[in-house]
C-alpha cells in the first residue's frame, strides 16, 4: 500500500505559509518592544507633539506632579521623574502622547553616536 505524497515529496506534512509565519514572527516582536518600553521606574521618557513647543512638555510635566530632568536629542521627547507609581497615567490625561521606559533614552543616545 503506497502512503500519499504531496507535490514536494513529503509524507502527511502541510506546506508552511510563510505569510502566517511572518505575521506571527512581527507579533512576537512587537509584543516584546511593548513590554520592554512600558514605562518602569521614576523615570520615564515623554513623547509630545512633535509641533507643540518646548515649553509645553514641560509645563504638561508639572501638572502631571513630576520634574523636568532634560530633553531627549528631540525637542519632542523630554526626559521625567516622578516617584508616584501613576506618573506615567497622570502624564497621559496631561497630554503626553507616549510615556516611554527611561532606558530608551540610553538606547536612542547610542544609536545617534553610531
Amino acid at each position: 500500500m503506497a502512503i500519499p505524497q504531496d507535490d514536494h515529496g513529503r509524507r502527511g506534512e502541510r506546506p508552511v505559509n510563510k505569510t502566517a509565519l511572518c505575521l506571527h514572527f512581527l507579533l512576537f516582536v512587537l509584543l516584546a518592544l511593548s513590554a520592554w518600553a512600558m514605562p518602569r521606574g521614576p523615570f520615564v521618557l515623554v513623547v509630545t507633539h512633535p509641533n507643540d513647543p518646548p515649553q509645553k512638555a514641560i509645563s504638561l510635566i508639572a501638572a502631571a506632579g513630576g520634574s523636568f530632568v532634560g530633553s531627549g536629542g528631540l525637542p519632542w521627547i523630554s526626559l521625567a521623574h516622578a516617584n508616584s507609581e501613576d506618573f506615567p497615567a497622570r502624564l497621559l490625561r496631561a497630554g503626553a502622547l507616549l510615556v516611554l521606559n527611561a532606558s530608551l533614552s540610553a538606547a536612542c543616545s547610542q544609536e545617534s553616536l553610531k
